[in-house]
């Protein structure tokens, strides 16, 4: 019966958007995570405006709340139970169940490779609505009186720098509800008060609702419009004043330590690839994991089976990787700039003059190679060279171009790009920058998977040919070297002779074609 006369969460939002915006509202909310309950039956209503201090014991939850709050995660995702409701308000009132939030994370998760500005381009560009240019000049003057507009690199920022960017970032976005994840950890005691007046600014002259996460409260207590605490004993969040949270702080805490969300994906095997990494939180699935029993046969069929049923995950995780690239070779970019921005910091990364050189140096010692060794070791050579040479020349022309350059450059670009997507993903994953991009509305594998792939694909025959280019060259010298009474005419006819057809390209040049691009394709999927 109490059910059906308690209003329903729609009805409570739009009643009070009529009375004042209500940038958040959750009823009921509660969260469970590898068996241990965090938050039960909770409910949280925040006005615009409000400058809210959430604190608590570490490891009661409060950045998983956070992250539920932010849209960072969502459903049944590696152990985490979600029920109840959340609703965010929309600049034009409109409640959604998909949150637009901005969110300031503990190590800024700023976009190393822009500059600062271009870090707030990025969050105008994914607004829910198109910015104005006189929003955008709003922007610009905040960044001016913040001293953030020329700055260089985002790694030559101090500490305090890269906390405004990633502030204003958050305000560009112009979102509601701005969430804060322990902004003052780490901090000097100057940063940490410039930060809160920040903080407190943001909220009073923006008209943003700040809703800030922390263990550290003693300098956001006296600005903070209210404090809500996450008492990890009862499992629940309610309001309290500064004398109960220096109290409750200096109590006993809670033994269990949930953790970050990341840290349980790790744990349980997480992605293995940067396809996986880039996939939305709720879309990652931790590999089995093993249940011996203690000893004897039992414990040998169950690891037996474990071996057997990893395999199959495995192989059945790289055809859903395989397939799922697919759909990401049509971009679907929220934006052009970004996109073919992503796509060029990706074809640099893979496909310019350090790959090139690379894969020159390796057609060169490839062609060196194939040439000395075949010529240089003819079996019967005064009897066999003066009748064969030909032959082998053109045999040598072909195996180069079919086989061993495409096999040895394939080989080489996947341990090398392999290499640097996985650690350029690795990298955004460690510092939160996809989580960034994520709560921004910019799904990270519509931008950097799309990105990966094209560059790859594109660039993986370009270097191919440059390292049978070099081969050939390589090639060349070597037979000149080893016969200076012929000419070159002699060589090239000979080593050309079943790669010439009637079209001005190599034979089999489609073939060639075909296999870089699939390297390519599967170099960016797997890394």
């Amino acid at each position: 019966m109490a059910a059906e006369s308690t209003p329903s969460t729609q009805e409570i939002l739009a009643g009070q958007l009529e009375a004042g915006p209500t940038p958040l509202l959750v009823r009921e909310l509660s969260v469970r995570v590898a068996g241990r309950t965090l938050l039960r039956d909770v409910d949280i209503e925040l006005r615009r405006g409000e400058l809210v201090a959430l604190v608590g014991h570490s490891g009661s939850g409060k950045s998983v709340l956070l992250r539920i709050i932010a849209g960072l995660i969502r459903g049944d995702e590696s152990g985490f139970e979600i029920s109840g409701e959340l609703l965010i308000a929309s600049q034009d009132g409109f409640a959604r169940r998909r949150p637009s939030v901005g969110v300031v994370f503990q190590r800024f998760a700023l976009f190393d490779e822009l500059t600062p500005e271009e870090n707030l381009a990025f969050a105008l560009s994914h607004r829910d609505r198109r910015a104005t240019r006189a929003e955008r000049e709003r922007v610009h003057e905040l960044a001016v009186s913040l001293g953030i507009h020329d700055l260089p690199a985002i790694a030559h920022c101090s500490i305090g720098q890269q906390q405004r960017i990633a502030l204003l970032r958050a305000i560009a976005f112009d979102p509601p509800l701005i969430v804060f994840d322990e902004p003052t950890s780490g901090l000097d005691p100057r940063t940490t008060k410039e930060v809160v007046e920040l903080i407190r600014r943001t909220a009073k002259e923006q008209g943003k609702t700040a809703l800030v996460v922390t263990h550290d409260y003693d300098d956001l207590l006296p600005v903070a419009d209210r404090v809500l605490l996450l008492d990890s004993r009862e499992q629940t969040i309610r309001p309290v004043g500064a004398s109960e949270v220096a109290t409750y702080m200096a109590g006993p805490r809670q033994a269990a330590d949930v953790g970050a969300p990341r840290e349980a994906l790790t744990a349980s095997g997480g992605a293995t690839s940067p396809s996986a990494a880039l996939a939305e939180p709720d879309l990652v699935v931790a590999s089995p994991q093993p249940v011996l029993p203690p000893a004897g046969l039992a414990r040998f069929l169950a690891y037996l089976r474990w071996i057997v049923v990893g395999w199959f995950w495995r192989v059945g995780q790289l055809v859903e990787e395989l397939v799922v690239g697919l759909f990401y070779l049509v971009p679907r970019w929220r934006s052009l700039r970004w996109g073919a921005g992503y796509f060029w910091h990706y074809l640099r990364l893979t496909s310019f003059v350090p790959t090139l050189l690379y894969l020159t140096a390796a057609g060169a010692i490839a062609g060196f190679a194939a040439t000395y060794f075949t010529f240089r070791y003819f079996p019967y050579q005064q009897l066999t060279e003066p009748l064969l040479m030909d032959d082998v020349l053109a045999s040598l022309g072909f195996a180069l171009f079919r086989v061993v350059v495409p096999v040895i450059a394939c080989l080489l670009l996947a341990a090398r790009n392999g290499a640097a997507i996985a650690s350029d993903v690795g990298s955004r994953s460690y510092t939160n920058a996809l989580d960034a991009m994520r709560s921004m509305q910019a799904p990270p594998r519509r931008y950097l998977l799309s990105g990966v792939l094209w560059a790859t694909m594109l660039g993986a025959p370009i270097c191919v040919f440059v390292s049978f280019e070099a081969a050939k060259l390589a090639s060349l010298a070597t037979f000149d070297w080893l016969y200076p009474q012929h000419s070159v005419f002699y060589w090239d006819a000979g080593f050309h002779y079943f790669l010439r057809g009637a079209q001005r390209t190599y034979d089999g040049s489609a073939l060639f074609l075909g296999k870089t691009l699939l390297a390519g394709y599967l170099i960016a999927v797997r890394g």
